[in-house]
C-alpha cells in the first residue's frame, strides 16, 4: 500500500503541480523605448548675396569726322581736340578706375575699301595718341578700324561728288567706349 500511496501522491503532484515547485517567474517587463533623439535644428539659411549695384550702362561716344578731320584725312583737328577734352576726358575724370576704351575708326564709301580700311584705322591711332598725350595709359586703348562697313547714313548713288561727300559725313567717324567702374 505503500508504493500505492506514493504513486498516487505522484501522480497528484504531477497533475497539480508540486507544492515544492517555485511558482512560475513572470514575464519579463518589456524594455523601455529610447527616448527620441532631440531633433536637430538646420543650420540658418545663408545670408542673401550682397547685390552691388548694376555697373551704369555704358555710353559711347560717338563724334562726327566733321568736327575730328577733314574730309580724306586722319589728323585731329584743333576743334576736335577741344571737342575730346570736353566729351571724352571729362568722362573719363567721373569714373573711379577704367578699365578699357575702344576707339572704332569708321570711314565712307568713297574711295577703295582697302584704303577706307586704312584711313579709319588711321583715324582710331590719332584720337589715341591724343588721349595717351592727356595722361590715358596706352595699355587701357584698344583701336580697331571697321573702314565703311558700318555706315550709319545712306545717300542715293547719283548725287554729285561735293553733295555725297558732305550727305555721307555722319558716316565718317570715330566711336569711343570708355569702360570703367564710377567713383
Amino acid at each position: 500500500m505503500k508504493l500505492r500511496t506514493l504513486l498516487a501522491a505522484a501522480s497528484l503532484s504531477a497533475f497539480f503541480g508540486c507544492a515544492t515547485q517555485e511558482a512560475p517567474q513572470p514575464a519579463p517587463a518589456p524594455a523601455p523605448v529610447p527616448a527620441p533623439a532631440p531633433a536637430v535644428q538646420p543650420p540658418p539659411p545663408p545670408p542673401p548675396p550682397v547685390v552691388q549695384p548694376a555697373p551704369a550702362p555704358r555710353q559711347p561716344v560717338s563724334i562726327a569726322s566733321k568736327e575730328l578731320f577733314e574730309f580724306n584725312q586722319a589728323t585731329l583737328t584743333s576743334e576736335a581736340r577741344a571737342l575730346l577734352d570736353k566729351e571724352v576726358i571729362e568722362r573719363m575724370r567721373e569714373l573711379g578706375s577704367i578699365r578699357i576704351i575702344r576707339i572704332s575708326g569708321h570711314a565712307d564709301r568713297v574711295g577703295g575699301e582697302p584704303y577706307n580700311e586704312k584711313l579709319s584705322y588711321r583715324r582710331a591711332e590719332a584720337v589715341k595718341a591724343y588721349l595717351v598725350s592727356k595722361g590715358i595709359d596706352r595699355a587701357q586703348i584698344a583701336t580697331f578700324a571697321f573702314g565703311e562697313a558700318r555706315p550709319v547714313s545712306a545717300c542715293a548713288e547719283k548725287l554729285p561728288r561735293t553733295k555725297l561727300i558732305e550727305c555721307l559725313a555722319p558716316n565718317r567717324r570715330v566711336e569711343i567706349d570708355i569702360q570703367g567702374t564710377p567713383r
